[in-house]
């Protein structure tokens, strides 16, 4: 109604000046097409005013990410300075290179191609991301790449993250081939099957630390208890060059000890706990292992 009235207004003036109205207001059908081109205008004004509104939020969100990115890659690049700087060094004890084979294909099943390349960059372990170690029993995969493939999980993922993904490497470790190892390589017999389950247990526990002992520079052994074995790791790869641990750090054994219970027995679990760690202080990693099965 406010365009006609100021339509009207407007031919009244012009009447009173004598003057004659412009012809876009003397035709019957052009006032409303006037009408419309003030409509369209206003159109044209907001829709204009909604896309300098949308183009300064899409500005800030543009400079905030790049912002933040910066800030990320600034993070990671300091990240990665840190972890290359406390690297553990060499130690001159070795596991065979089939077992680091075995350890990598282990953590790609549980991290994947993608996660596994990316620790492997992270610890500066980058000859592996294309050849992994050859499948013999050549002592070269030096215990420090253990330690240090331990230490960029909790990097990465935190240590409750690289709790959780060591336990599981652990536990593929042994599914994956350590099971074909010397004293164990008998156990999926069907003779070995029909044994009770105590019996099992007396021959497959000791049977992993002689793998270890034997085929590495880890030494291993076991003391039977009555109702739990204890297991010891005198010289251990996953503790080597680490102190003042606030925590057990062993759980990639934990996870190998667990899988190795669960094969013997036919696919029960046995809880299997770390008593004492060498990164704390202690002479021996500990581990109990319960002779009762949890299910």
């Amino acid at each position: 109604m406010s365009y006609f009235l100021f339509l009207r207004s407007s031919l009244a003036g012009f009447s009173c000046r004598g003057q004659h109205p412009p012809l876009l207001l003397t035709r019957p059908y052009l006032p409303q097409l006037y009408l419309l081109f003030c409509q369209i205008t206003v159109i044209f004004y907001n829709t204009f005013a909604l896309l300098c509104s949308t183009g300064d939020l899409l500005y800030s969100i543009l400079v905030t990410r790049l912002s933040f990115q910066e800030h990320r890659d600034n993070h990671f690049q300091n990240s990665v300075e840190v972890l290359v700087r406390d690297q553990v060094p060499l130690s001159g004890y070795y596991y065979p290179n089939k077992m680091g084979r075995i350890f990598l294909l282990a953590l790609e099943e549980v991290m994947g191609r993608n996660g596994l390349n990316a620790l492997l960059n992270l610890i500066d372990l980058r000859e592996y991301i294309h050849d992994l170690p050859p499948d013999n029993l050549e002592r070269e995969f030096d215990f420090a790449h253990i330690t240090n493939l331990n230490k960029g999980l909790e990097d990465i993922y935190g240590p409750r993250g690289g709790r959780g993904l060591a336990l599981r490497g652990g536990r593929a470790i042994f599914a994956r081939g350590l099971k074909g190892f010397g004293a164990l390589a008998g156990v999926g017999d069907l003779a070995f099957k029909v044994l009770p389950l105590k019996t099992k247990l007396r021959i497959g526990v000791p049977a992993v630390a002689r793998i270890f002992t034997q085929f590495s520079d880890q030494t291993s052994r076991v003391e039977d208890h009555g109702d739990h074995f204890l297991y010891y790791i005198d010289r251990c790869s996953m503790c080597w060059g680490r102190q003042n641990c606030d925590r057990p750090i062993g759980f990639i054994a934990v996870g190998i000890l667990q899988e190795t219970l669960r094969w013997v027995s036919g696919g029960l679990e046995f809880r299997v706990e770390e008593l004492e760690c060498i990164c704390q202080g202690a002479e021996s990693g500990v581990f109990r292992i319960d002779k009762e099965p949890i299910r």
